[in-house]
């Protein structure tokens, strides 16, 4: 594993505070897990209704699409018969969450030298601090708890017994 090298200008004062720096990294790397383990979830449950709907075959469509599309889907999914199971996924909350990953992930971090302040820029110019991203984090968990449920609804739903 490489030793982390600040950023230097031409006069060799570095452009971030180390310290400022990894917690942001750190705080990203937390909100990004929490939200590809979100994803994956909503993945594997449309894959799951699409197989007891007997359409298992239209998955590799759904596999690929945005994050977007896939929650759409999802909503989409809630109000067929066999998913039932979706009826209480937060979708108003997963769209947010998803806004908030496409902003910092696709921003850059840019730190004053002098004052410690830094922002995300991005097309948006929204500044997230560390804090926020770790309250983004917990936003995540809190929507993967409730795919959770999701989930249980088809490991645990009822099958009938053939008659005997």
């Amino acid at each position: 594993m490489e030793s982390y090298e600040p950023d230097l200008d031409e006069d060799g004062v570095p452009w971030a505070s180390p310290e400022i720096q990894r917690d942001y990294e750190a705080a990203l790397g937390r909100f990004m897990l929490a939200f590809n383990r979100l994803d994956n979830l909503l993945t594997q449950l449309i894959k799951t209704v699409l197989t007891k709907a007997g359409t298992a075959d239209l998955f590799k469509q759904f596999e690929v699409m945005p994050f977007g599309q896939r929650l759409r889907t999802a909503d989409l999914l809630k109000t067929s018969a066999h998913g039932q199971g979706l009826s209480a996924i937060p979708v108003e909350k997963m769209r947010e969450i998803s806004e908030h990953r496409n902003n910092v992930a696709h921003g850059h971090f840019d730190q004053n030298p002098f004052s410690g302040e830094y922002d995300i820029v991005s097309k948006k110019r929204l500044t997230y601090s560390a804090v926020d991203l770790d309250l983004q984090t917990a936003k995540a968990t809190n929507a993967w708890d409730a795919l959770r449920y999701s989930e249980a609804f088809y490991a645990f739903e009822v099958v009938p017994l053939p008659p005997s």
